[in-house]
């Protein structure tokens, strides 16, 4: 009995040690929480005092805040206006319907960007022309029309016999050394789409929709325009009716009235193909499957790369 007594006073007093040390702690704590924020309400306070300080009175600062709050109307009201302006104007941006891009004011296009691709007779834009429209078209880009030679020329690590061109062309010793009005193989240039522009040109034809399109069955429409890097186009109309952009990279394709251009001579070939090129008998064998197969545009599959060309439309006469 006696012992359990003890215990139980030991006990007693540890708990009120216990007590007494987290009452010191936590006061210790309240007080060093206290002192924290008195220091910080010392730092904003000489902060303010310092920013209030550097204004030579209470008017002064009145004055910098009156400034402050008109300069953030100013931008607030400002950006409500162009946002209602926006609106009215009614500005687009749209895919059309051959899924290039283009930026509308009250649904009349202005600005669009189109690919040409070195390979493709004639590409419908989609881009609609009113009579009297004009249009200024920026192209960048390279393309290659021989692709077999590159091919080649890489395989041997040797610099291309036909090297890629912009949409300015090929120069004179590019591909119009050989099949150009004064090249080896210059009957070729006969069924150029425009046999006065080079090889890789940019061009453009604008068509009525109740014509006949351009393609490779219909591949030099009248009225052909030359673009190259940069041009300015306009559409006419003598039924008044909307026209229909189209480029195309220069190059060749052929017809079935073309036959002898395609075979050509023994030394035109050999210019064009090298020492392995086809005999005058193999020639007409590949001639035979090209009428069979109509594939007139033989010449547009060995080429590659694209242009891209940017539309800007002007401001139409006739409106």
């Amino acid at each position: 009995m006696k012992n359990n007594k003890v215990n139980t006073e030991i006990h007693s007093n540890k708990d009120e040690l216990d007590g007494k040390k987290k009452l010191i702690v936590n006061e210790y704590t309240a007080a060093e929480e206290t002192s924290k924020k008195k220091i910080d309400n010392d730092k904003f306070n000489t902060n303010s005092a310092s920013f209030i300080s550097g204004f030579k009175s209470y008017h002064h600062l009145l004055r910098f805040l009156i400034a402050v709050i008109v300069i953030w109307c100013v931008i607030f009201f400002s950006v409500l206006i162009l946002i209602k302006n926006y609106q009215e104007i009614g500005v687009q941006f749209t895919l059309n319907d051959k899924g290039f891009p283009v930026i509308a004011i009250n649904n009349a296009p202005r600005i669009a960007s189109v690919a040409v691709p070195a390979n493709q007779v004639w590409v419908n834009t989609g881009l609609e022309f009113e009579p009297g429209q004009k249009a200024i078209l920026h192209a960048t880009g390279s393309v290659n029309l021989a692709i077999h030679h590159l091919v080649e020329a890489a395989e041997l690590d040797f610099k291309p016999k036909f090297p890629w061109v912009g949409p300015d062309g090929s120069t004179i010793n590019g591909m119009e050394k050989v099949y150009g009005t004064t090249g080896v193989y210059k009957d070729r240039s006969k069924v150029k789409l425009d046999s006065a522009a080079p090889y890789g040109f940019l061009l453009a034809y604008i068509g009525p929709k109740s014509k006949m399109p351009p393609s490779m069955y219909n591949p030099r429409p009248s009225e052909i325009k030359k673009v190259g890097n940069y041009g300015e186009i306009e559409y006419s109309s003598e039924q008044n009716e909307k026209g229909i952009l189209y480029l195309v990279v220069n190059d060749d394709v052929l017809g079935p009235n073309d036959r002898d251009i395609y075979i050509s001579n023994e030394k035109a070939r050999k210019t064009s193909y090298g020492i392995n090129a086809p005999t005058t008998v193999e020639m007409n064998s590949r001639w035979i499957e090209i009428e069979k197969e109509n594939y007139w545009n033989i010449w547009y599959d060995d080429n590659i790369g694209n242009f891209v060309v940017h539309v800007q439309y002007l401001r139409n006469k006739n409106k």
